[in-house]
């Protein structure tokens, strides 16, 4: 019986008449998006616009944000080894969350769509219709979708709005506020292609029910970091009280010399930032009696780097004292005020041995010196030391904190912090 009402139900609802969506390809289309002050994220998504055919909406919907958001991507052999993600890379990714199969019998619902975000250390957050008011919504429109770190993706009901078919997936490019209308970028591009429909219906069709019972709503998708050169970033480093350490540091930071040198890179650049001046380099680092605790053949193998304990062994041999702090004894409170109290001591720098997974980027355990904190969004500011897979970026402090609270997998020890000084 209430299979029956809910079919009746959804009957009804595709009978109330909505306004005329509009097609981004007419010239009325054309002229919203070319007037509308909010729009950066249609043309970054444009860019990586792709049918849903074979995949679903949910698959397609989800490419397309994952690629804008440019984050590590996978290596891709049909695209002569870039980096790319296909519906095929997305869909392996997500095999233990839903599988293929299961996509095609019935498509996503919100939270497991969300939950298939999520595998790639992003934040997605579900925000259900029946709670979100035409002002609220307004208002993340005009917050979201100029913001690169952040993309709105819509599950709404078809019918409800004129369009065939049942439950679909589409990310927001834009929002006209003159219109009070937003585009839609349909990944049935081969059927409707990017549309500009009414909040009002939009809002509407979110709050029909989907087959489990629940109304549709949408999905923030959002990076777990912050890159420092970014309009966003920059406002960042602005509002920092506790910032004099990146400034010293600038100077001498390098890239690491090789992928397991993150160690070696972060104690290098904080070294001649303590003398001011260039004197250390990542060869001259591997000293006669550096070697005795560890050669460089044997950091470069397997992956191997260097542990917390060979650093603390390591720095004074350089004349450069080390003090290493377990994860596992601190509090993420206690975390915040050390680097307060560091972060503007020109004596003193952090290197942070954290997981990467942890932050949303591709790797395992690194070491790289943490430079600034920003009270206002209370975030870390990281100096990446593999500068050709990440730039310096922001962080929020307890999701940083719980990245160096992580076990390493080969020892079972506690990641954590060393605090570097001038013997």
């Amino acid at each position: 019986m209430k299979k029956i009402f809910f079919i009746i139900a959804m009957m009804v609802s595709s009978l109330v008449m909505a306004s005329p969506v509009v097609d981004l390809s007419s010239q009325e289309g054309e002229k919203r998006l070319l007037g509308c002050e909010y729009s950066n994220d249609y043309w970054v998504l444009n860019n990586y616009y792709l049918s849903q055919k074979p995949q679903s909406c949910g698959s397609g919907s989800a490419v397309m944000v994952l690629n804008a958001l440019n984050i590590y991507r996978p290596s891709v052999e049909e695209y002569f080894g870039y980096t790319l993600f296909t519906p095929s890379k997305f869909l392996q990714g997500i095999e233990k969350v839903i599988s293929e199969e299961e996509i095609k019998a019935g498509g996503m619902n919100l939270q497991v769509f969300a939950k298939s975000l999520q595998v790639f250390s992003l934040d997605a957050t579900v925000i259900y219709a029946d709670v979100l008011t035409a002002a609220d919504f307004r208002t993340m429109l005009k917050k979201y979708l100029n913001d690169p770190q952040v993309f709105i993706v819509a599950n709404y009901y078809r019918p409800a709005i004129g369009h065939q078919g049942k439950g679909n997936f589409s990310p927001i490019g834009a929002y006209d506020e003159a219109t009070d209308s937003v585009l839609l970028l349909d990944a049935l591009r081969d059927q409707y292609g990017p549309f500009w429909v009414q909040i009002d219906d939009l809002l509407k069709s979110m709050n029909e029910m989907d087959a489990s019972g629940k109304v549709r709503g949408i999905v923030l998708v959002e990076r777990q970091y912050v890159e420092v050169f970014s309009e966003k970033g920059r406002q960042m480093m602005k509002s920092s009280q506790f910032c004099n350490n990146y400034f010293q540091l600038s100077r001498y930071f390098e890239t690491q010399a090789h992928w397991t040198y993150c160690g070696v890179a972060s104690s290098v650049a904080i070294m001649n930032a303590l003398l001011d001046q260039a004197k250390f380099s990542q060869e001259n680092f591997f000293t006669e009696e550096v070697c005795k605790i560890v050669t460089p053949e044997e950091v470069k193998t397997d992956w191997r780097g260097l542990s917390p304990d060979e650093l603390v062994q390591m720095l004074p041999i350089h004349g450069f004292s080390a003090v290493f702090t377990s994860a596992d004894t601190l509090t993420v409170d206690a975390f915040r005020e050390m680097l307060k109290v560091v972060l503007n001591d020109p004596r003193q720098f952090i290197i942070a041995n954290y997981y990467r997974p942890q932050v949303g980027q591709v790797g395992g355990g690194h070491f790289s010196p943490v430079v600034a904190y920003d009270q206002e969004s209370d975030s870390v500011l990281i100096m990446d030391t593999s500068r050709y897979k990440y730039t310096s970026v922001w962080i929020k402090l307890e999701t940083f904190f719980n990245s160096v609270r992580t076990q390493d997998s080969s020892t079972g020890l506690f990641r954590g912090y060393l605090t570097v000084k001038k013997m």
